[in-house]
């Protein structure tokens, strides 16, 4: 009986221990977790403040220096600026090579999750739809292209539904005819044609656009000897959608 009762009261030291090291492992490691996001938190909030502060920092520039000369020497990919009413969007528009630098290149060359918004790669001056792409930063509403998801109420597109295209030289005036949430598994419509070769490739990417529109834009004439331009951007928390904003040059 005597073993018995030592054995029985060894195990419940052990099992008194056990539980004294379990209670003290979780703990620590509950202290470590916090301490790890603290740490994460802390790093992701100096990132996106510099972040943020270097693309208010543009929009300054861009905003109160008319000289082309000058920011250019900032970056000689520029290739227009984009103004929208009450500027909600007026940020330069820069164009490369190729497609992937500016995802994640600020205007002044630096890297920016942010990125930059930009004309596609391909596009001269023959094409017939000048494709822009930007960011939606989840983040920031009013960062990049982050404002036009504004343009899919009503009465926020009757506001907005022309913008500028900047040059050195020259002032473009687009008026936006529509506005549709794109399904990257659609093969029923390829965004990414900036040529019409012949009239039925036309009515057929129209009549795509027409159909998906999310907005009732005023009357007006469409041509295949017009000149257009689609705004490219990310559907915030889906990763299989894009917004497009479709925009005629205007007359005005």
């Amino acid at each position: 009986m005597l073993k018995i009762n030592k054995t029985a009261s060894l195990i419940v030291v052990f099992s008194k221990n056990m539980k004294k090291i379990i209670i003290n492992f979780i703990l620590v490691s509950m202290i470590l977790i916090f301490t790890i996001s603290m740490l994460v938190i802390f790093f992701m909030g100096n990132v996106i403040y510099h972040e943020k502060n270097e693309q208010e920092n543009v929009s300054e520039i861009i905003l109160n220096n008319p000289d082309w000369q000058y920011l250019y020497s900032i970056n000689d990919d520029l290739y227009a600026i984009i103004q929208f009413e009450d500027n909600l969007i007026y940020q330069p528009v820069v164009q490369f090579k190729d497609n992937d630098k500016y995802i994640n290149t600020s205007f002044f060359n630096e890297n920016n999750s942010q990125g930059t918004i930009f004309l596609d790669a391909y596009y001269d001056n023959e094409d017939d739809v000048k494709i822009i792409y930007g960011h939606n930063v989840y983040y920031d509403a009013k960062a990049m292209f982050s404002p036009l998801e504004k343009l899919f109420k009503q009465e926020n597109y009757e506001k907005y539904k022309f913008f500028k295209l900047i040059y050195q030289n020259d002032i473009e005036i687009y008026q936006i005819f529509a506005c549709l949430e794109y399904d990257i598994y659609d093969n029923n419509f390829d965004y990414q044609i900036d040529k019409f070769k012949d009239q039925k490739m036309f009515n057929k990417w129209l009549t795509y656009i027409l159909e998906n529109n999310m907005i009732l834009p005023e009357e007006q004439q469409y041509s295949i000897e017009d000149d257009y331009i689609l705004l490219h951007t990310c559907k915030r928390w889906d990763e299989d959608k894009r917004l497009l904003i479709v925009a005629k040059k205007s007359e005005l």
